[in-house]
């Protein structure tokens, strides 16, 4: 007896804990949302507006309050309760901020308001292509907050005979897949409708159905195919790929078909449709950057010397303080690696500019570097006291590190067009080491913006020291909580 109330007691914890989303992103979850963006869906929102707050406006070389112009974009997926749905991930959304509406970006106009004229059960919002909008920062208000600019949701083709997503697959985050029943309906005319669903069982884990509507139902046939049952009209299927996967490919295919019990073949599935998708860090905090590239020519009779800036960052977005932090990375051949200079450092609202400086013991970065290019940066090496990144309900600054830092280029290279990318870049968490596979070079065409391809040019004062100019990172969102 007492197994049996063990057993339905687990049955309950497992069935609570996946009455909530397992990604910060989905913003509401059945019809509530929450104060604060961290899978905290305690409010009903009302069938009212509503705004998304403290987020950046999408567009080419947004800047806010002087800060880095980055190209961004957003993208909104809702479920509403009535089965329908609106993706605005095919659909170019620019910058809403413009002599129309006779704004300029500032950190109190940052965000959207909502339209809504039907009850919404499901919100996910993506920041994707930029490094602003961490989904600790970012809230949801009923009644709208006030300034904000609206968000246009007139502009949108569902697709009835095709099967879509709500944004490329990122490691560590949800991916949603929509199937629509009318792309399915000639399967089987006169009987019970049951479409399967092939997918790569190493990168994604099936989490939910999120139909408002009941009826249809999930069966596994094996780790890699799912059959959906009595469909709606429109069915989301929402899937979390582990940051820990062993996927090694950087697309993914899914096949979608009707499901049939002929286990002659290998994948039991007739009439079947494909989406390929690109798997990417475009979500990912992490990321590693050229900052800007200075050419130097001191007296005419001597050669000219180019130094390249580097900026890697690194962010704490789980729930649980961090601590034992560590960076590596191998520079490139291009660069002299043994010319590396720390320009500034940061980390979770402790700054200096160099290694092991007094700073009241909270942080002593450490660095070593061996003959290939690879370094590595130590936080809490050898520290007074172990002195942590807080969790994603903290401020940006106190979950945030950074290093700046400059190289040499070699000689023999020029700088307009040669490879800058540093490999091996990942940080480490305690024991557990997470890859920094993005690489911004600004002045390049790795934009994800069309028509804008720019070639690297010299800057002035790039590699300034850092020890006239310290500053702290400014907080963007007063409501989040240490």
């Amino acid at each position: 007896m007492k197994k049996l109330i063990i057993i339905i007691y687990l049955f309950q914890i497992n069935s609570i804990l996946k009455s909530q989303p397992s990604d910060a992103q989905w913003y509401i979850w059945k019809g509530m949302y929450g104060e604060n963006s961290v899978l905290n869906h305690n409010l009903l929102l009302n069938n009212g507006p509503f705004s998304i707050n403290n987020v950046q406006h999408s567009g080419p070389n947004i800047a806010v309050n002087g800060g880095v112009s980055l190209d961004t974009k957003n993208d909104v997926f809702i479920i509403y309760s009535d089965g329908s749905y609106y993706n605005s991930r095919n659909i170019l959304i620019s910058d809403p901020c413009n002599l129309n509406y006779n704004c300029i970006h500032t950190l109190q106009n940052q965000g959207y308001i909502i339209p809504v004229t039907k009850s919404v059960s499901y919100m996910y919002f993506s920041n994707i292509y930029e490094d602003d909008d961490p989904p600790g920062n970012v809230s949801i208000s009923q009644p709208p907050t006030s300034n904000l600019i609206p968000y246009n949701l007139n502009i949108f083709y569902p697709e009835t005979i095709s099967i879509s997503s709500n944004h490329s697959v990122v490691k560590g985050k949800d991916y949603t897949l929509i199937i629509p029943k009318l792309a399915f309906n000639n399967c089987n005319p006169n009987g019970t409708l049951r479409i399967g669903i092939k997918f790569p069982s190493n990168l994604f884990t099936y989490d939910t159905l999120l139909n408002p509507i009941p009826g249809a139902s999930i069966e596994f046939i094996s780790p890699d195919l799912l059959i959906l049952n009595n469909p709606s009209d429109f069915n989301y299927l929402n899937f979390n790929t582990p940051v820990n996967s062993d996927y090694l490919s950087n697309t993914c295919y899914i096949a979608v078909g009707c499901y049939t019990n002929n286990q002659s073949i290998d994948t039991p599935l007739i009439n079947k449709k494909y989406i390929t998708e690109s798997i990417d860090t475009a979500h990912d905090p992490n990321f590693i950057m050229v900052s800007c590239i200075e050419e130097i020519k001191p007296w005419y009779w001597m050669k000219k010397k180019v130094i390249i800036k580097y900026h890697i960052e690194f962010e704490n977005d789980g729930l649980a303080a961090a601590k034992n932090c560590k960076l590596e990375f191998t520079l490139p051949t291009t660069v002299d690696s043994n010319s590396l200079n720390i320009n500034y450092w940061y980390y979770g609202g402790v700054q200096g500019c160099n290694l092991g400086e007094n700073n009241n013991g909270r942080i002593n970065l450490r660095m070593s570097n061996s003959s290939n290019g690879t370094y590595t940066f130590n936080f809490n090496e050898l520290s007074n006291s172990i002195y942590e990144l807080k969790g994603i309900i903290s401020p940006v600054p106190k979950r945030k590190a950074y290093i700046d830092f400059c190289v040499k280029l070699n000689s023999t290279e020029d700088f307009t067009y040669c490879d800058l990318k540093p490999t091996n870049c990942s940080t480490t968490f305690g024991t557990t080491q997470y890859p920094i596979d993005r690489f911004i070079d600004r002045d390049t065409s790795n934009r994800k913006w069309p028509n804008r391809k720019i070639k690297r040019i010299s800057k002035k004062n790039c590699c300034l020291s850092c020890s006239s100019s310290i500053f702290l990172p400014p907080t963007t969102n007063s409501n989040s909580r240490n």
